[in-house]
C-alpha cells in the first residue's frame, strides 16, 4: 500500500512559463544546463536547493522555443531574474523571457491559450 503525504503537508510550488528567443533551434539538454548553470552561479548551491527547481522536459517545445520551470513560491523572483541574466546558450545569443507564473500547470496552459485567440 502506497503512502500518500496530505494535500496540506506537500510544499506549494509555481510553474513560470517561459519563451527562449533565439535564430536556431534550442536543445533541452544544453538549455537545462545552461539554466542550472546560471541559477547556481546567482542563488549559489544553497539557493538552488531551496528552490526546489526542476525543468520539465515533456512540456519543452522545441519548435516554439517554449517550457516550463517549476520553483518554490518564495524563490519566483531569483528565479525570473536568474533566467533573464542569460545572453548566450553555447555559440548563439538567446534571450529567456518568462511568459506566465502559475500554481498550477493546467492554468498556465489555459491563459497560454487565451492569450493566443486574444
Amino acid at each position: 500500500m502506497k503512502l500518500r503525504t496530505k494535500p496540506t503537508a506537500r510544499p506549494s510550488q509555481r510553474y513560470l512559463f517561459f519563451k527562449v528567443h533565439a535564430e536556431e533551434p534550442v536543445a533541452f539538454e544544453n538549455l537545462q544546463g545552461r539554466i542550472f548553470e546560471a541559477l547556481e552561479d546567482y542563488l549559489g548551491v544553497s539557493g538552488v536547493s531551496q528552490a526546489n527547481l526542476k525543468l520539465i522536459k515533456n512540456l519543452w517545445d522545441r519548435r516554439a522555443k517554449t517550457g516550463v520551470l517549476r520553483c518554490t513560491p518564495k524563490t519566483v523572483d531569483e528565479v525570473k531574474l536568474a533566467l533573464a541574466l542569460i545572453h548566450q546558450l553555447g555559440d548563439q545569443p538567446v534571450l529567456i523571457q518568462t511568459r506566465r507564473v502559475s500554481g498550477t500547470i493546467a492554468g498556465g496552459k489555459r491563459s497560454r491559450l487565451r492569450n493566443h485567440t486574444a
